[in-house]
């Protein structure tokens, strides 16, 4: 699972990371075999609102912020996102794209997707 680095109990932040992805598999492929382990990727992100509320974005809010929001996208391949009411961060097919590296470089058994929708 390469999700839930960052949720509504945490401070802002993305809801995955490459870089620490890596790490964990690195350690995992040492105890265990490549063939053995699929990849959980998230299809989803949150959104910090300055009230203190977090709020689960899905690929549609993506669409819905583009109209109202800075977004800028990350070197890890997700979106942040900012506006007025506060701050948020989704990952997208950028963000697949970059995992799909990761998968192929360690030879993993497969990728497993959470969560289309809410």
């Amino acid at each position: 699972m390469s999700y839930d680095f960052h949720s509504p109990k945490t401070n802002p932040g993305p809801v995955t990371s490459i870089p620490l992805t890596k790490k964990n598999l690195e350690f995992l492929l040492k105890r265990t075999s490549n063939s053995k382990l699929w990849l959980g990727l998230p299809l989803y992100g949150y959104f910090w609102n300055r009230n203190g509320r977090v709020q689960i974005l899905t690929q549609k809010d993506l669409k819905k912020f583009r109209e109202s929001s800075e977004i800028i996208l990350n070197e890890d391949g997700f979106f942040f996102v900012k506006n007025s009411k506060g701050e948020g961060y989704i990952s997208d097919l950028n963000t697949l794209e970059k995992y799909n590296v990761l998968i192929n470089t360690f030879q993993l058994k497969g990728t497993a997707f959470w969560r289309v929708g809410f």
